[in-house]
């Protein structure tokens, strides 16, 4: 396998572990706000009455947001850690979800829960903790493990938004089910 390293102890290495776990909180931070979002935010829209531009400021805030947290989020997993700041976003995400759809009935509501805490969130446990985590169990493999890390959020889009729209269009209450 090289550098002396035999397949059982590849396996048998925990980073391989932590790895997975790490591509399941991508998956699930990153493909279903980026990916089911389309879905969600549509039939939200529907429901609230809700202009396509709205539609469109929200999700620039959304990506705003998670490009200009990045020096701060990069500082707060130095200062942290990245388990924390990645289980951090994860209850940002959580109470944006649920805010949305218990909370909300107007526009401003959309822009706040969606575009800036629900952006926040992901951003929070998102890529900057999740490749320095990457980044610090593997350094062999570190491009491998990178790129696989990375994949949950692109692949994750065939996953999220087929099964949110069928969790929507099956659900007696819509988008906030």
């Amino acid at each position: 396998i090289g550098a002396g390293l035999s397949e059982s102890h590849l396996m048998k290495f925990y980073g391989w572990r932590v790895l997975a776990t790490l591509w399941a909180v991508a998956l699930v931070t990153q493909a279903f706000p980026n990916y089911g979002a389309g879905v969600i935010n549509a039939a939200m829209a529907t429901d609230l009455g809700l202009e396509r531009s709205t539609l469109g400021l929200g999700f620039g805030l959304f990506v705003l947001t998670q490009g200009g947290t990045a020096p701060l989020i990069a500082w707060l997993v130095n200062r942290l850690g990245a388990r924390l700041v990645i289980a951090s976003g994860s209850v940002v995400i959580t109470i944006a979800a649920l805010a949305l759809a218990l909370l909300a009935s107007e526009a401003w509501h959309y822009l706040l829960l969606f575009g800036l805490l629900m952006g926040t969130g992901s951003a929070v446990a998102g890529g900057i903790p999740l490749q320095t985590c990457t980044s610090l169990w593997f350094v062999r493999r570190r491009g491998l493990a990178m790129s696989i890390v990375m994949t949950a959020s692109s692949l994750g889009g065939f996953i999220a938004a087929p099964l949110l729209g069928e969790m929507v269009s099956s659900a007696h209450d819509g988008w906030r089910a």
